[in-house]
């Protein structure tokens, strides 16, 4: 006599594709890793005198940089990782941050 198993047979575990929110979280330290060199050149940067008109633009360049020094290769990184909701949570926050610093950059350059 065949009697079925009690036990089904499992599903195979979903794939950890990570949380936006961690993403997001991701996006943040490495504004924050950036904010401290930032500081230091809004704070020594008017000490120099230059052609080019004020030192604290150098901050927003600085945090716009950083996407290209950090976001990007930790959103290579996650992606490959299997990591790919916490990647599209990086790269909407990174392009939020990236439309944020324009509209500040636009600001002071006119005034």
């Amino acid at each position: 006599m065949n009697t079925p198993d009690p036990i089904p047979p499992s599903s195979p575990a979903p794939s950890d594709r990570g949380y936006w929110g961690a993403g997001v979280a991701w996006m943040f330290a490495c504004v924050a890793m950036v904010a401290p060199l930032g500081f230091v050149v809004a704070v020594i940067g008017p000490l120099f005198n230059s052609e080019l008109g004020y030192a604290g633009i150098g901050v927003w360049v600085l945090f716009g940089l950083s996407q290209f020094v950090f976001v990007i290769p930790l959103g290579i990184w996650l992606h490959r990782r299997g990591k790919r909701d916490t990647a599209l949570g990086l790269w909407i926050s990174a392009g939020v941050v990236l439309l944020l610093n324009g509209a500040c950059s636009g600001l002071m350059v006119a005034l």
